[in-house]
């Protein structure tokens, strides 16, 4: 079997430097503020219900993360479109520009 590089702006390629601590969009999403990230496995507290308070550290397995449109973070599911799309890039935030 002949081996394969990985493509420039393919999947592959972005997972890396998600892997890597870069924030990864696709060019076609309109809004330019969504990006995926790698979260690696750090500790989480779970909340007690009823009053808020914080309980237990329980380990947490490495996963992909998208900040949403409306600024939430929560688990990404990729679907189809997104693994075989070849036009992933590098988040830049603007509001991280450099002094």
């Amino acid at each position: 079997m002949e081996a394969r590089t990985i493509d420039f702006g393919g999947i592959g390629w972005s997972v890396n430097h998600m892997r890597h601590g870069h924030r990864m969009r696709r060019r076609i999403w309109r809004d330019k503020s969504i990006w995926v990230g790698y979260a690696d496995n750090r500790d989480t507290r779970l909340v007690e219900p009823g009053t808020g308070s914080t309980r237990e550290l329980l380990p947490m397995r490495p996963m992909l993360i998208m900040k949403n449109a409306d600024g939430t973070i929560g688990p990404w599911s990729a679907g189809q479109a997104d693994l075989l799309a070849a036009d992933w890039e590098i988040f830049e935030d603007p509001h991280r520009a450099a002094a």
